[in-house]
């Protein structure tokens, strides 16, 4: 079974949170942890604030995490490249319509994502 992780993208501050700073409840729901005003206070994340994006459970050529939402440079040939963007989709993480397991890591290396490229 692959590892459940994921990553958080704040609006409005524009950047990744550090997902220590999230829990999700046995029914599904995010929480912040508020350590700014109230020591580990549990409070429900206003949805349209964040965009959660899951773990593919793979890693590209130079052993970095592929989440949902990165932009790949695919090497399709010797000086080929493509870019496409990481989504779910019928059940799978696919890559350009394909599911991801088609590629071989080596032929992917991650320069971006949806948010700060």
């Amino acid at each position: 079974m692959r590892e459940l992780k994921f990553r958080v993208w704040d609006k409005t501050i524009k950047a990744f949170r550090a997902t220590d700073d999230f829990s999700i409840n046995k029914d599904g729901r995010f929480f912040v942890i508020d350590t700014e005003y109230y020591i580990n206070e549990l409070m429900e994340m206003k949805q349209e604030c964040y965009t959660i994006q899951l773990f593919t459970g793979l890693k590209d050529k130079a052993g970095k995490e592929i989440y949902e939402g990165d932009i790949l440079s695919i090497q399709d040939g010797e000086n080929e490249f493509t870019l496409d963007k990481v989504n779910f989709s019928y059940g799978a993480f696919r890559l350009g319509g394909l599911e991801m397991q088609m590629y071989s890591m080596s032929e992917l290396e991650i320069v971006g994502n949806i948010f700060e490229t």
